[in-house]
């Protein structure tokens, strides 16, 4: 808990502070504070739970996908190939081409394989940095308020989930950062009028990054096509940006012998009951990030913006494949993990037009609502982190009769900050 008091201090100069006026017109500095209180609370994380001292050296590790597309990495840079035994067969047992890619490029250095996976996991700390300056963009493009900015970013910071897969060492980091942009520079092209190449070949990597990922690739495809001023040019950078898609697609065909991923054959196709796990993949979904959706949902009806609209859609269809896939093995929702930073942006920037809405009396005491405001804030949030470090360290979990709380706590911090 004294992380959490370290990590919030400097956040609440943005709230409660009398010179925070002053202090917040400088985007630099909101952007220092929220990753000062990231690095507060991931980097421990990253330290301490990923990390532990056998015959006198401390060893870090990373989650278990990860972990085995680190050994494929490993031989690729003992020169054995892509493969999981050096020497033997050849099975793409990774879904996350240019993340192993890395990996392996990590392994080329003098650095010893005990310590190897703390860089993969700073990589993605630093990764999830960068993220910050995009969602801060993100929300002004959404014409959101600088209150609105940094509730966003604090509810970034304090993710459990997205905490989860940036500390594991998982691609997933690394593909929301680019999706993010993609929504960013999409969102940009529209508001400018200007087709720019290097969008298109980011959605054209997304893929590579994870192979499931195809398919936000082609939905994004779909938006910058439509969006495009110049159809024809926006079809040839489309084709264009495929290319290392099509070369990898072929060095697959070549190398492995196979269309797809070992791992796509294995949680993909051939099991029973996916369509119901992938239901029940959604519903616990839906039961933990209830508020979120419900905001962004009736903020794209309120506001009826394109750029809304459309970002809602993306997440729709998207959701939808991950359903009829039969969501995922793991708990902490990896595959909605690039969307949640979108959702939060759309709920939060909609906030006030949603509330104008439905209600008729607005408060008025400005200086005693940001007060309320603050302190439901800050209370929401320890008790997620709470339950966030509580779940790391394999200690006491809320229980499902506390989570209500958790939820009216939330719906305080949104409704309050809608109205003042």
């Amino acid at each position: 808990m004294f992380l959490i008091g370290i990590a919030l201090l400097p956040i609440s100069f943005l709230f409660i502070s009398p010179i925070k006026e002053k202090i917040e017109q400088n985007k630099l500095f909101v952007f220092g504070i929220f990753t000062f209180s990231l690095l507060i609370i991931w980097l421990p994380a990253i330290i301490y739970t990923r990390s532990a001292v056998i015959g006198g050296e401390r060893i870090w590790w990373l989650g278990d996908d990860a972990m085995i597309s680190m050994r494929y990495g490993l031989n690729l840079a003992r020169g054995h190939g892509l493969v999981w035994n050096a020497g033997g067969e050849r099975v793409e047992g990774y879904s996350n081409f240019l993340w192993t890619i890395y990996m392996g490029f990590v392994h080329l250095f003098p650095i010893p394989t005990t310590k190897t996976s703390l860089v993969i996991l700073l990589t993605n700390l630093i990764l999830s940095i960068l993220t910050i300056p995009v969602l801060i963009h993100l929300t002004n493009l959404f014409d959101a308020s600088l209150e609105t900015t940094k509730l966003v970013l604090l509810a970034y910071v304090f993710s459990a989930n997205l905490f989860q897969w940036t500390t594991s060492g998982f691609e997933i980091t690394l593909l929301t950062l680019l999706f993010l942009w993609v929504i960013l520079k999409l969102i940009n092209q529209k508001d400018q009028g200007a087709d720019q190449f290097n969008t298109y070949l980011i959605i054209g990597f997304l893929a590579l990054v994870r192979a499931d990922a195809i398919i936000l690739s082609i939905l994004l495809y779909a938006l910058a096509c439509y969006s495009a001023i110049d159809k024809k040019k926006a079809i040839v950078f489309t084709l264009i940006s495929l290319m290392p898609f099509l070369f990898h697609f072929v060095f697959r065909i070549i190398y492995y012998n196979k269309l797809l991923s070992n791992t796509a054959y294995l949680k993909v196709f051939g099991w029973d009951n996916r369509l119901l796990s992938g239901i029940r993949y959604l519903g616990l979904f839906l039961l933990n990030y209830p508020l979120v959706l419900c905001f962004a949902f009736l903020s794209c009806l309120s506001m009826l913006q394109p750029k809304r609209l459309t970002s809602f859609l993306i997440f729709i269809i998207y959701t939808a494949y991950l359903t009829f896939i039969g969501g995922d093995a793991f708990p902490g929702f990896r595959f909605f993990i690039p969307f949640i930073p979108l959702l939060l942006v759309l709920a939060f920037s909609g906030i006030p037009e949603v509330v104008d809405r439905f209600s008729s009396n607005r408060i008025e005491k400005v200086d005693q609502g940001s007060m309320l405001y603050t302190m439901i804030l800050i209370m929401g949030m320890a008790i997620f982190l709470f339950k966030l470090l509580a779940g790391f360290s394999g200690g006491i979990r809320l229980s499902d009769a506390q989570k209500p709380t958790i939820w009216l706590i939330a719906a305080g911090t949104l409704l309050v900050g809608g109205v003042i």
